[in-house]
């Protein structure tokens, strides 16, 4: 399935030991994104909108969750190779686990007694207790549905692990054909929808080598970033003007530039000092990930200064919640079975690592 002899030992390091810093930033960059979407849309629904984040939101659609777990199937490909039964302990059960207890955390505890007590309502669905678990389960309609997704794609690679990594790629294909359409929501069957984004995860587990010794540190050069990110601009217009922007299939095809945009543009900065604060954001995205959504439901409930913008305040409200849930970790963190299995240590981010 990969070349085991390659296979890093470390979470983020290399066949030789050095630490690769293009996977932090990349993976900084995502969840970055992510409070950013989320944000986008609590602020629409309190009429506090900005029309250059929301097009920003939309234009970088592509980039978000194929990049996302691209990142997590590299990261990943280690940790397939091992034993079946540490797999589903260290993988599929710690993100289902998580997964739960968030989820019955964000719909019973926090939605259903905590902000109302605060008098905060739940925008956007966040946080309304709408489902019971089993409903949870098969609809995938929850807001910590990464790690869901998560869970499904390592146990289905383990079950396929066996096989070319050619046929693995296309019978990803395939699974994700129905999420490209949504047809499992149009069923009510949400979960086979969020099948949509595993051949990124496949391509990082059986190219995630290639990808870290040859591709990325070739990318990482000014000319072929801007190359790349012109084409993807330019790509993205196109779309934008014929109206495919919200169209799962044009966004899946725009993916394929935007990816390597992105890849070229962590390479890039990694060595750089700007990269020291996606970094440290790319190191920690589990907490970030986990708190974010609520930190973001109080802060904007803070009343914006006039002389700030929309989409300033938007990018205020990201650069809080990010803080605040970097400061909160180390704390959370110590709590038995709130970011891991019962017993084991947590894991600092939401792309597997090794």
């Amino acid at each position: 399935m990969h070349d085991q002899s390659r296979s890093p030992s470390l979470p983020g390091a290399s066949a030789h030991g050095q630490r690769e810093l293009w996977l932090d930033v990349a993976r900084g960059v995502t969840i970055m994104l992510v409070v950013l979407l989320h944000a986008d849309s609590m602020l629409n629904a309190i009429g506090q909108r900005s029309l250059e984040v929301h097009m920003a939101t939309l234009a970088l659609t592509p980039l978000r969750m194929p990049l996302f777990f691209l990142v997590s199937g590299i990261l990943g490909a280690a940790m397939l190779a091992r034993p079946a039964r540490q797999v589903l302990t260290e993988r599929v059960a710690h993100f289902m686990w998580v997964w739960a207890v968030w989820t019955a955390l964000g719909y019973g505890i926090i939605g259903g007694v905590i902000f109302p007590l605060l008098g905060l309502h739940g925008v956007w669905g966040f946080f309304d207790p709408r489902l019971n678990p089993i409903q949870h389960l098969i609809t995938s309609d929850s807001w910590a549905w990464f790690l869901y997704a998560l869970a499904l794609f390592f146990a289905t690679a383990l079950a396929l692990r066996g096989l070319p990594p050619l046929l693995h790629l296309g019978i990803a294909l395939l699974l994700a054909l129905p999420g490209m359409f949504k047809l499992g929501e149009a069923i009510g069957a949400g979960v086979i929808d969020r099948f949509y984004h595993y051949p990124y995860f496949v391509l990082g587990v059986i190219a995630g080598g290639w990808l870290r010794r040859v591709a990325v540190p070739r990318l990482g050069r000014g000319l072929i970033f801007l190359v790349l990110a012109g084409c993807w601009a330019v790509a993205t217009a196109a779309a934008h003007k014929l109206g495919w922007l919200e169209l799962r299939p044009a966004r899946f095809a725009l993916s394929f530039v935007a990816v390597p945009a992105a890849l070229a543009g962590a390479a890039l900065v990694a060595h750089s000092r700007w990269s020291a604060p996606l970094r440290l954001v790319g190191t920690n995205t589990l907490v970030i990930y986990l708190l974010h959504a609520y930190l973001l439901r109080m802060l904007i409930e803070l009343e914006r200064p006039d002389l700030l913008p929309l989409w300033g305040w938007a990018i205020v409200v990201v650069l809080g919640a990010t803080a605040l849930s970097l400061a909160l970790g180390p704390f959370l963190e110590r709590v038995p079975g709130l970011m891991a299995l019962p017993g084991r240590r947590p894991r600092r981010t939401v792309a597997a690592a090794t």
